[in-house]
């Protein structure tokens, strides 16, 4: 398994040559199955107490079985023939036409402004260090997931222009990284990077100097998250940089998201979990998925999660259970469904792949958004997370290319004036 991964590793690091969804999509598989390496992750029903429990060996068969199939996918994707795939659809939208660059000026715009609003509404929440993060953006609803999900846009399309309008966007992430919300500073890293390591590499190179410290930085930042923002919250500025020894990263790493998440999996394979009524609780999540699903087909589906916290933990009221993807595929459906989850995001993964690599590099920036939710995190979410990143995406799409229209507009009215004159 260890030489398996290597190998596989050295073929993207080397051969494959690109930071593209599939190479995100393989290294988060091995960051969130990483303790398979050590043999033992954390034991949920104990989770505050950090007992520890061997892994299971249909996790590691799933493990090797998975990685494998990503690696082959991802050959195919690369060198495969994907029959006739047409630009036209994304013609009235080239990144290189002027009126989407002043659109995209003003999507910063109205970034900045959602920002301010923010900040002004819920300043007393974001200066408290007694506040949850849950505080500030529990309450937000649509408003909210529209604001971050326009930022996620604009990195990207700061990424492809090498725009300076990056610092609205980062300031806006700033603040809500600050309330101790992390999902969308990492989407939007990932997304910034395959854009720019795009470009990159098409020239011919690999890791920088300067990128691979940066990249290492912020993997150890993730790792560290909660300690870090504890003590920022507690002015405790001292300590921050005894989170980035060595000592302290390999503490904190056995604690850290990958053995809370894969732990999970492992106790539900090693109980044979499952749902008493399974079918029943799929269809019910793919309702949950479609917009205004519940108010047409009505339901009110069991999330695998609530399920999982009334087994395991039920005697812990201070604090809820975590996602895992496949934990829920086998909650579903037994041995098979983790199986049947990855053929999921394998197939969505691949089709995104399949337009990223048949489209010229100037529509990359409609589809790298997707990379962190199909590719990245996934594994510490479930089917609904993936169906609702994608809605808010899609609507904050259609935002910008209502922006784009709105330019063009603009533009078109203010040369008939010019021409009048």
């Amino acid at each position: 398994m260890i030489i398996l991964t290597l190998l596989i590793s050295l073929y993207f690091l080397f051969l494959h040559r690109r930071i593209d969804i599939w190479f995100v999509f393989f290294f988060s598989f091995v960051f969130y199955f990483s303790p398979v390496f050590y043999g033992f992750t954390i034991d949920p029903t104990r989770f505050d107490e950090r007992g520890y429990i061997p892994l299971d060996d249909y996790v590691l068969i799933f493990f090797s079985i998975s990685i494998f199939s990503i690696f082959f996918l991802s050959v195919c994707a690369k060198f495969g023939i994907y029959g006739k795939l047409s630009s036209r659809f994304f013609s009235g939208v080239s990144f290189e036409d002027q009126s989407v660059l002043y659109a995209y000026k003003l999507l910063s715009f109205f970034v900045l402004l959602l920002t301010i609003y923010f900040i002004y509404q819920y300043y007393d929440v974001l200066v408290s260090s007694q506040g949850s993060k849950r505080d500030f953006y529990d309450y937000q609803g649509f408003l909210y997931y529209l604001w971050m999900w326009s930022v996620i846009i604009g990195v990207g399309l700061s990424a492809y222009y090498r725009s300076y309008f990056l610092l609205v966007f980062l300031f806006a992430l700033l603040v809500d990284l600050y309330s101790g919300q992390r999902t969308h500073f990492v989407f939007s890293f990932i997304v910034y990077f395959t854009i720019w390591f795009r470009s990159v590499f098409f020239k011919g190179y690999f890791f920088s100097f300067l990128v691979a410290p940066v990249l290492l930085f912020f993997f150890v930042a993730m790792v560290n998250f909660k300690s870090l923002y504890a003590n920022i919250l507690r002015g405790e500025y001292n300590r921050i940089f005894d989170l980035f020894s060595l000592e302290s990263f390999s503490s904190n790493f056995v604690k850290s998201e990958p053995f809370t998440i894969l732990g999970i999996l492992n106790a539900v394979a090693t109980d044979d979990f499952r749902s008493n009524n399974n079918v029943e609780d799929f269809f019910l999540i793919l309702k949950s998925g479609i917009p205004f699903g519940r108010t047409l087909f009505g339901g009110d589906g069991v999330r695998f999660r609530e399920e999982a916290h009334s087994f395991y933990a039920a005697h812990r009221e201070t604090w809820g259970m975590a996602h895992n993807f496949f934990a829920e595929g086998y909650w579903l459906f037994g041995q098979l469904g983790p199986y049947f989850y990855l053929s999921i995001i394998l197939l969505l993964v691949y089709f995104v792949s399949v337009l990223m690599n048949r489209f010229s590099f100037k529509y990359y920036p409609f589809f790298a958004p997707l990379i962190p939710i199909l590719a990245f995190y996934f594994h510490r979410n479930d089917l609904i997370f993936i169906f609702t990143q994608l809605r808010y995406f899609l609507i904050s799409l259609l935002l910008f290319y209502l922006f784009v229209v709105f330019v063009r507009v603009f533009f078109c009215r203010a040369n008939k004036l010019v021409r009048q004159a």
